[in-house]
């Protein structure tokens, strides 16, 4: 496998976990160039988007999944409560 493949899977790689500006100053080179030439798509991103189902905008700009369920999600407040006993 040629260095470019290797380089361009492990920068991928590395995007799903930190953000790009670590990645750019430990592999040396920019945002734009890893845009334009190393980034790439992988089969795992093809198949959460089809698990995740269609998304779209509504009218303040956020984007949602119509088929997720619309109940509200509970926030446990045990930790904050616990620290300023």
């Amino acid at each position: 496998m040629p260095f470019q493949n290797l380089r361009a899977t492990r920068r991928t790689e590395l995007e799903e976990i930190y953000p790009s500006h670590v990645i750019d100053a430990w592999l040396g080179h920019t945002t734009a160039v890893a845009n334009r030439h190393y980034l790439q798509v992988t089969d795992e991103h093809w198949q959460r988007a089809i698990e995740s189902g269609p998304l779209v905008r509504d009218t303040t700009g956020r984007i949602s999944n119509p088929h997720e369920s619309r109940k509200p999600k509970k926030i446990r407040l045990r930790m904050a409560s616990a620290f300023f006993r």
